[in-house]
């Protein structure tokens, strides 16, 4: 199998923004209100049918606030390398961060955090 059999990471036409960029405004914004962001955002990846497939730790996605990983269509190598090592299938997926203000479920994040404290992009896999 060469390169060009392998699975490829794709991001939506709208989301030239860095998910770095993203990230370090949700952790400005906490930081705010008083709370340690490393340990407050909650991520989940969720697939076409808006289901969880992957609750990310803060571990992670400080790591990956802080590799200038880039959502755009220009520098996804890095970011598909991530996604790889997921073992995410083909397909679209989204990544959604929020603040968690207390120990919640990836469905809550999902459904009630909005506004200010909440951030997302999509991406594919081809």
């Amino acid at each position: 199998m060469d390169s060009s059999d392998q699975a490829k990471t794709k991001f939506a036409v709208d989301e030239s923004i860095t998910l770095r960029y993203k990230i370090v405004n949700l952790t400005k914004r906490t930081q705010k209100i008083g709370f340690s962001s490393s340990q407050r955002i909650r991520a989940v990846i969720v697939n076409e049918k808006d289901e969880v497939t992957h609750d990310l730790d803060s571990s992670l996605m400080y790591m990956m606030a802080l590799s200038e990983v880039k959502i755009n269509s220009s520098d996804s190598q890095h970011f598909s390398v991530l996604m790889s090592s997921l073992g995410l299938s083909r397909g679209s997926y989204q990544i959604r961060a929020a603040l968690a203000l207390k120990d919640i479920s990836s469905q809550m994040l999902i459904e009630q955090h909005t506004g200010q404290f909440y951030v997302s992009c999509s991406f594919q896999i081809e």
